[in-house]
């Protein structure tokens, strides 16, 4: 796996640690911005200039992060990882918010701290990042991969009850494995570790995300009522992390497997 560049990661002393760790320091930085940024909204509104000076102070300017104008009509906001067209290595990251006469809006506060959430967990998890350089480099991300993401792993299910949620995990796990099929091992287990980690960052965004509009709400400030909705299990994250967790097992349980057995019929060769 090839390493990051120090643009996008921080020092191995400020992210060591369990998961745990790592994760309650990814939470606690996200905190740190909502603290910083409630009291300079003015009117509603705070200038995005100063947006990117907090982000910017927060991070000590140790990664590059670039507050941009979300574009995407569909969508409320969104991150984005910058790629170098040289060396393919990442070089930045975006949080993506609309921007509207060199400002962003209060109501949008709730989408920020849910974007922010995504690039405050990659890095303290390297990981996450460097498994999607990996992939990016090795020309990985196909309209296949994509299209298996967007229309059946990052999606809204129907969970009325749990015969329907089982049948949406097993119907899922057709689709990866039909995905799957006829791939290398390696490949097998670089695209079911991205898609997993890009799940567990949308379970954390989407719990975050509901923690701030509740707060904003009993501030009686402007929420969007999504926003104050737990949307994590009509997305089923829980389960389908799970999945893709067996999933994995089963892949390099089943290959150290043939690996001992190889092993073995060399050692047999030789007596």
């Amino acid at each position: 796996m090839s390493h990051l560049i120090s643009q996008v990661s921080y020092p191995y002393k400020l992210v060591r640690g369990s998961f745990g760790q790592r994760q309650n320091a990814s939470i606690h930085l996200v905190d740190k911005l909502y603290k910083s940024l409630l009291p300079q909204f003015k009117h509603g509104n705070l200038p995005v200039d100063k947006l990117q000076k907090t982000i910017d102070h927060l991070t000590q300017k140790q990664v590059k992060i670039l507050v941009k104008n979300n574009y995407d009509m569909l969508t409320d906001g969104g991150s984005d990882i910058i790629y170098s067209p040289i060396s393919d290595s990442i070089t930045a990251t975006t949080l993506e918010i609309p921007i509207k006469n060199k400002k962003v809006s209060i109501k949008d506060l709730v989408t920020i701290m849910h974007e922010f959430q995504h690039l405050a967990d990659q890095i303290f998890h390297p990981k996450y990042l460097q498994r999607n350089q990996f992939l990016y480099q090795n020309n990985m991300y196909s309209d296949k991969y994509n299209k298996l993401y967007d229309d059946f792993v990052y999606n809204e299910e129907n969970i009325n009850g749990k015969k329907i949620r089982k049948h949406n995990i097993k119907h899922l796990e057709h689709k990866i494995r039909q995905f799957l099929r006829r791939m290398p091992t390696e490949d097998k287990v670089n695209f079911l570790q991205d898609t997993r980690y890009t799940l567990m960052m949308e379970e954390q965004a989407y719990h975050t995300q509901y923690k701030y509009a509740k707060k904003l709400n009993k501030k009686h400030l402007p929420v969007n009522d999504d926003d104050l909705k737990k949307l994590n299990a009509k997305y089923m994250f829980a389960e389908k992390i799970e999945l893709l967790k067996r999933l994995t097992f089963e892949i390099i349980k089943k290959e150290r497997e043939l690996h001992a057995l190889k092993m073995k019929k060399v050692k047999k060769s030789k007596d």
